[in-house]
């Protein structure tokens, strides 16, 4: 904890995993790039909703770079309302008490109020400025990637085979980024062959799935070759340990879901599911 200031350390140290035990601070701090995420038991009319600051202040106190998770239980009107407020990489500032997760070391706050947005703050306005720049990795093979702070990976899009691909890396740190490189040069340079690879394993794996459960009303059984041409390939992630995924357009095989195709480069194994 040696990032926290000594006001909001003390916070921490009175506080208990809920919140309630720590002073009420004034926030002020930048939205993460995932923005705000609720989820909702069945049955419940309430929301918990959750965002974190990626950089902010306490009181008016030392700039801190430990991310912040803020949280707080809302009837869904209020989600709602909010969801337009705390967008991603916004400046905002609320009232909240902090406390640490024991189990974790997270730090971690109980949101009181929404504030509103607040530009005062020149500090925060600069690294807001700094976090919103783009990342860019310039590669000679296969053009320039863009980092997605969101999904933390860097991306491209490409043409194949006459249709648009997307590419992305699942690498923030450069060794990650060289290594899930290797791995996309490798799948660029062989492209066909393992998207024949793909699209076979799939077929084996998801044809019965297909056929004794996907039918319509005086649909036909459909071939291996057939399920293998209605595959169209819209995405790769590739992975610094030579694995990736390929998510195909189902050709309204399975009424419009994805499907996921997963493999290696180490070995001949393949898997696949449906998703979306």
């Amino acid at each position: 904890m040696a990032d926290v200031d000594d006001d909001a350390l003390r916070r921490q140290q009175g506080a208990d995993d809920q919140g309630t035990g720590s002073d009420l601070a004034e926030i002020v701090g930048i939205v993460g790039a995932d923005g705000l995420s609720g989820s909702q038991l069945p049955g419940d009319e309430h929301w918990t909703l959750e965002f974190v600051l990626e950089a902010w202040r306490a009181d008016g106190g030392v700039l801190q770079t430990r991310p912040l998770t803020l949280w707080r239980g809302v009837p869904s009107e209020e989600f709602d309302s909010l969801e337009e407020i705390i967008a991603p990489g916004t400046v905002l500032r609320v009232r909240a008490r902090i406390s640490a997760d024991v189990s974790s070391g997270h730090l971690k706050a109980h949101l009181e109020s929404v504030v509103g947005r607040d530009g005062s703050d020149t500090g925060l306005n600069e690294y807001a400025q700094r976090m919103q720049a783009p990342v860019v990795y310039e590669d000679p093979i296969l053009g320039t990637f863009t980092l997605d702070r969101r999904i933390e990976r860097f991306s491209l899009d490409l043409v194949r085979a006459g249709a648009p691909l997307s590419l992305h890396l699942s690498a923030t740190e450069p060794g990650e980024l060289r290594e899930a490189l290797k791995t996309a040069h490798l799948l660029w340079e062989s492209y066909e062959t393992w998207n024949e690879r793909m699209c076979s394993g799939a077929a084996k794996l998801l044809l019965p799935v297909r056929n004794e459960h996907w039918l319509g009303d005086d649909e036909d059984p459909v071939t291996a070759e057939e399920f293998r041409d209605r595959m169209a390939l819209k995405s790769i992630v590739a992975y610094p340990d030579g694995s990736f995924e390929c998510f195909y357009n189902d050709g309204d095989l399975f009424l419009g879901h994805a499907i996921v195709v997963e493999g290696s480069l180490a070995t001949d194994t393949v898997n696949a599911c449906i998703a979306g």
